[in-house]
């Protein structure tokens, strides 16, 4: 950008969600972060920001396009700044291909509170994709087809209806655009382009060839049949997009959690996907819903669609009446509300990674905590370390079938990656095999017991008679642990405690770090705590076996459980 042009409104949001002058959740900060850091990095990860395409989407937009209903009817799409960031991210973003530079982001996932214009926002998408080819230089993708899928065809046609308003209200748009309502169709003779809605039959989506979906209201979906159809169509496709909007769900289950999931680890960079882009937009842990000061983060329309007096209406009815409250935190903060909760952000993770002296462990007392898989999941061996500064010194080694790295039954494309690239920077143990190498975690316990004092080797004694019979055998104390809510309660409120005061040193191990990602916690009637997967084929071996190894090491270093108050 020229010194001393004026900054587009979504470099002035980037801007003011950076300094602290716009209220957002840390999702949507950390979106923004990325932003910034890939403008940084771009050269040299392959990628390049064309501000001039960011420039002419944005543009486009707001000259091409009028509102649709409301009080806004007829007037110019402006968009509100959080809109300019997405439209300049999805459009701006590009990199290499074959030589050739095309748009960098194939799936984009925005979620927000209801009432926050996110339909329309689809709407003006979709038409930008149908007609321009996504801003590109190369002009219209000829023969685009452009579908909004729902669960139903009343849902899918919501951004449907929303695109043919628009065209309807704009002059230049209604004069070479064709809106048929009985179809469900706009069409664009001069590329041959089509933009339609579609029900959730998968059986009808087949032999498509997408060049944009809006998925609309992803949460409702029962599975992810057709997102996975629409995506596998778009395959032919140079430059498609995949784009979700939606509130949150209730189930933590199901592709809609799955697909968030995904995009908060990107957030959080517990791992890369440069073709994957995400804004989530909704309340933090511990912001009280009923406190006006909290509604921004969830709510970035707030006062422009989302109207201050009827959130409050809404609020109040849900403060007076538990059997609204679930509703009132899904549809207007966009939270999820059933199922198990998050265990400890990796914001407070990281805070607490320190950094780890190996040669002054040699010798030092620790206790090894040991969680097995069955056959052809991971296994964790943690030695954990204490410290005589009060703190915990924790040392992961994951272990993984080497044959599994390229099942695809067994593991997610995505999982297969990191622990592949692990598994090089020698960071995970690939034995040879397709199940567990119980000889391999042998070695290390061994190994672990010529380097360490180890005083103890903590089991869950399911599946370790083996390994707890070599121990026997050669002297070293071994003891059961339970993985129930008896067992693990103590054991994660330590480790959380721990963690909140800085005194769980990890070194910022990111195998160790994916796994705490991928906890969850379930609670019983009494309010015990026990770690769960976050979602079913999720990992979190290394973090059961630091629960029982730090357990036992803080069990044993006095007649009572060490346990550091919390500061504040």
């Amino acid at each position: 950008m020229p010194t001393g042009a004026p900054k587009h409104a979504a470099e002035r949001y980037v801007a003011d969600v950076l300094a602290g002058r716009v209220i957002v959740g840390r999702l949507v900060r950390l979106a923004v972060e990325r932003h910034e850091r890939d403008l940084r990095e771009q050269d040299e990860r392959g990628l390049y920001f064309n501000r001039s395409r960011a420039v002419r989407a944005c543009w486009w937009i707001e000259h091409r396009l009028r509102f649709s209903k409301g009080e806004w009817a007829k007037r110019p799409f402006v968009l509100e700044p959080w809109q300019a960031f997405i439209v300049w991210a999805l459009f701006g973003w590009e990199r290499i291909v074959d030589g050739k530079q095309v748009r960098r982001f194939r799936t984009a996932y925005v979620s927000v509170a209801r009432k926050n214009g996110k339909s329309e926002l689809g709407a003006a998408v979709a038409l930008l994709m149908l007609i321009t080819g996504g801003a590109s230089v190369a002009g219209p993708e000829i023969g685009a087809e452009v579908y909004s899928a729902a669960t139903t065809r009343d849902q899918a046609t919501i951004v449907w209806r929303a695109a043919a308003s628009i065209v309807r209200k704009s002059p230049e748009l209604s004069r070479e655009v064709d809106v048929h309502d009985s179809r469900y169709n706009l069409s664009h003779a001069k590329t041959e382009s089509r933009f339609e809605a579609l029900a959730a039959d998968a059986d009808t989506l087949d032999g498509l060839g997408p060049y944009c979906c809006i998925v609309d209201e992803l949460h409702a979906h029962p599975d992810s049949t057709v997102w996975d159809v629409l995506a596998s169509g778009t395959g032919s496709r140079r430059e498609p997009l995949m784009l979700a909007i939606t509130t949150a769900g209730a189930e933590r289950e199901g592709v809609c959690w799955d697909v968030e999931s995904d995009c908060v680890k990107i957030l959080e960079q517990v791992y890369d996907d440069e073709s994957v882009f995400a804004y989530v937009a909704r309340l933090d842990d511990g912001d009280d819903p009923f406190i006006e000061a909290s509604w921004p983060k969830a709510n970035p329309n707030l006062g422009v669609s989302v109207i201050v007096d009827g959130l409050r209406v809404a609020a109040k009815t849900a403060a007076q009446n538990p059997r609204r409250q679930n509703e009132y935190l899904r549809k207007r903060m966009n939270l999820w509300t059933a199922g198990e909760t998050a265990w400890v952000s990796l914001e407070k993770w990281d805070a607490s990674a320190g950094v780890i002296d190996l040669g002054a462990l040699r010798g030092r007392t620790c206790f090894l905590g040991v969680d097995l898989s069955s056959t052809r999941d991971t296994t964790a061996v943690v030695a954990a370390f204490p410290m005589d500064d009060g703190t915990y010194v924790v040392l992961p080694q994951v272990f993984v079938p080497a044959d599994t790295l390229s099942d695809n039954e067994v593991r997610g494309p995505r999982e297969r990656q990191l622990l592949t690239d692990w598994a090089k920077a020698g960071l995970v143990t690939a034995t040879s095999g397709e199940t567990v190498d119980y000889d391999a975690i042998w070695q290390a316990i061994v190994n672990a017991a010529d380097r360490y004092s180890v005083q103890e080797v903590v089991f869950d004694r399911w599946q370790a008679s083996s390994l707890i019979s070599k121990c026997q055998a050669i002297g070293l104390q071994e003891v059961g642990f339970g993985q129930g809510y008896k067992d693990m309660n103590p054991a994660m409120q330590l480790a959380e405690t721990l963690i909140s005061n800085r005194r769980l040193i990890h070194g910022g191990n990111p195998v160790l770090r994916w796994m705490v990602s991928n906890v969850a916690t379930k609670t019983d009637p009494a309010g015990n705590v026990k770690p769960d997967k976050s979602k079913r084929s999720a990992r979190i071996d290394g973090v059961v076996a630091m629960l029982m190894g730090l357990q036992r090491a803080s069990a044993t270093q006095a007649s009572e459980p060490f346990v550091i108050a919390l500061e504040g």
